[in-house]
């Protein structure tokens, strides 16, 4: 996080040894995206979680975001 910009990156390295290869579906090499992220998400409070190849990205709203409840009285 750099300000209001989300930036995920990575690389994929090429398999180590001597083998040739035919065909090869995944290439190796480096990645990045950048998103720029609404004012109602609180940047600080992000949470990123890596687990079996899902890169799962918790995005937090700010409070003053948050939708509000008013409770209506019936008589």
């Amino acid at each position: 996080m750099e300000g209001d910009t989300l930036t995920i990156q990575a690389e994929r390295k090429a398999p180590n040894g001597d083998a040739t290869f035919l065909l090869r579906e995944r290439a190796a090499g480096h990645t990045a995206r950048s998103f720029v992220l609404p004012n109602t998400v609180d940047g600080s409070k992000c949470e990123a979680k890596y687990e079996q190849g899902v890169l799962r990205l918790t995005l937090p709203r700010r409070e003053e975001a948050r939708p509000r409840t008013i409770d209506v009285k019936v008589s």
